[in-house]
């Protein structure tokens, strides 16, 4: 298993949908931000539907095993436009 080793603080990460491997960079890097005053913030332009960043980017991610996550409704691509 890989590990990362940095300071703890907000973490930006930009155009993640470029990161051959989102998986990984996703379970390592997000142990920088894990105390409440700290933030997470992914933003990028996907590039792939089959790539690993796109059930993160479009919610199925956040709300996969839990009912309560699966009703909330994300906005479209059209509303987003």
């Amino acid at each position: 298993k890989n590990t990362a080793q940095s300071y703890s603080g907000h973490l930006y990460c930009d155009e993640y949908f470029w990161v051959p491997n989102f998986a990984k960079l996703n379970e390592v890097a997000s142990a920088m931000a894990t105390h409440d005053k700290w933030r997470t913030t992914y933003f990028s332009t996907p590039s792939s539907k089959t790539h690993q960043a796109y059930p993160f980017w479009t919610g199925e991610e956040w709300k996969r095993g839990d009912k309560k996550r699966a009703r909330v409704q994300f906005p479209t691509e059209k509303e987003l436009r």
